[in-house]
Order: C-alpha cells, then sequence, then structure tokens
C-alpha cells in the first residue's frame, strides 16, 4: 500500500490535498490560497481572505482501500495568520495521519510560513511510530498577477535535498479570466517532479480546469462551481499505470 501512494506525487514527503489543485495537475504551490492552500503553501496564511476553511475527500486509483480525508482552516488578522490541518487515511494493514499548525506573517507581498506537522503511521501487526517535523515556506504575490511559491518540507531532518528532504516551488500567472501555474517538486533521492496547470472562469461561477504532470506522469482535469464565498471543486487524475484518482472538495472564504 505504501508503495502505490508513493507514486500519486513525487514528494513522499507530502500528499495533495485539495480539488482546485488536482484539476490542475497539482501544480499550485505558487497559487496557495484559502484552505486548500494551507496544505500548499504554509505562507499563504498570511495573505489573502481573513476566514477560510476546506474539507476534502480523495479517492486515489479508484480503490475505496486508499481513502483520504483533509480538511483546513485559516484565519488572517492583520499581517499575521494562522492555520489548521488534518489528513487521514485508514487501509486495512496501513494507517496514516498528519496534523499541522501553520503560522504566518506577511510582510509588503511577501508571506511567510512555519508549519510543524504531526504525521503518525501504524502498519498492521506493528507498533504506531510518530514524527514531529518543521516545514518553511515563501508566497510572493505581485499586483501584476504573478505569484511566486517555494516551500521547504521536513527542513530540520538529517536528509538532505532540495530545501531540506523535500522542496517545491511554484509560479502561478493570471490575467482576466486565465490563470497557469507551473511547479517544480523535488525530495531527496528520487527524480525530479513537475507539473502545469491552466484555469478557465468563463463566468462568475464557473471554472474548467486541465493539467499535465510528470514523475509520476498524469493528466488532470477538473471543474469547480464558486457562489458568495462558498465554492465546490471536484477533479479527476489519470495515472499512467496506477489509473483514476477522483479528488472532491468544499471550501468557504470570507
Amino acid at each position: 500500500l505504501a508503495a502505490m501512494t508513493s507514486q500519486v506525487h513525487a514528494l513522499g514527503e507530502f500528499i495533495p490535498a485539495g480539488s482546485r489543485s488536482a484539476g490542475m495537475g497539482d501544480a499550485y504551490v505558487g497559487l496557495a490560497a484559502g484552505g486548500e492552500g494551507v496544505f500548499w503553501n504554509p505562507g499563504s496564511v498570511a495573505m489573502g481572505r481573513r476566514i477560510s476553511a476546506m474539507v476534502g475527500y480523495d479517492r486515489p486509483f479508484g480503490l475505496s482501500e486508499f481513502d483520504t480525508v483533509s480538511g483546513a482552516s485559516a484565519l488572517r488578522i492583520g499581517v499575521v495568520g494562522i492555520g489548521l490541518q488534518y489528513q487521514g487515511m485508514q487501509a486495512s494493514a496501513l494507517m496514516e495521519t498528519t496534523s499541522g499548525l501553520v503560522l504566518g506573517l506577511r510582510v509588503n507581498a511577501v508571506g511567510t510560513g512555519l508549519r510543524f506537522r504531526s504525521v503518525q503511521a501504524q502498519v498492521s501487526g506493528r507498533a504506531p511510530r510518530q514524527w514531529v517535523v518543521a516545514d518553511l515556506s515563501v508566497l510572493i504575490v505581485s499586483s501584476t498577477g504573478v505569484q511566486v511559491g517555494l516551500v521547504g518540507h521536513n527542513v530540520t531532518g538529517k536528509k538532505v535535498g532540495v530545501l531540506g528532504q523535500g522542496g517545491m516551488g511554484g509560479l502561478g500567472v493570471t490575467w482576466g479570466t486565465t490563470t497557469i501555474a507551473l511547479d517544480v517538486q523535488k525530495e531527496a533521492g528520487t527524480p525530479t517532479g513537475s507539473a502545469f496547470g491552466i484555469e478557465f472562469r468563463p463566468s462568475e461561477i464557473g471554472r474548467i480546469r486541465f493539467g499535465v504532470g510528470g514523475h509520476p506522469e498524469r493528466l488532470t482535469m477538473g471543474l469547480g462551481v464558486r457562489k458568495s464565498g462558498a465554492e465546490f471543486d471536484y477533479g479527476i487524475s489519470y495515472h499512467t499505470v496506477l489509473g483514476l484518482s477522483h479528488r472532491m472538495s468544499i471550501s468557504f472564504t470570507r
């Protein structure tokens, strides 16, 4: 089971969450916003709306054995933000949960974030194990519609790779009703992954998304409906070896 779940994303240190990102090929480090952004870039809690929340459901490869639930919330007061996140999967042979506390600070157009994560895992027949790790991030949001994000996972770990054990960098560009995103992901000892996504907003309430990624190779698409600060999103990903994965989420911002 663990070997299969590690194929979802280039970073074993990071399991993606949220459906806007799913539809855009999991290119979301530079675009991170709202409750979904808490997972992707901790610095996002100091940017954007004052209150945000998200709950999500993920079925990788169409297998109920891997069903994953996630939830996150963020509160911004002035230039300071705080966020909470949870992600959990329980299969017959493997249980894994991650809980996190995020602290963010904005200085002009730059949001910085520090996240503490408690990761618990248990393989059937063995004693559970727990780790506490720290992540660092930066999110830059310009007035021209360009956003840049950098995230380092487990920066205090013993393994040495890009930005610690794992790192991601992302660029997002918005003009008019179109947004494009490009991410690069790397974990020590694994090949570099990449993702590209595009979102079209043909109306005030509708969103259409497409994406592509490498390591693992995948094609994605998604739809979103937004009304009065609430949004429902659905994303589907086709893995070249393991088949279809589905992600659904409901989010709220105010």
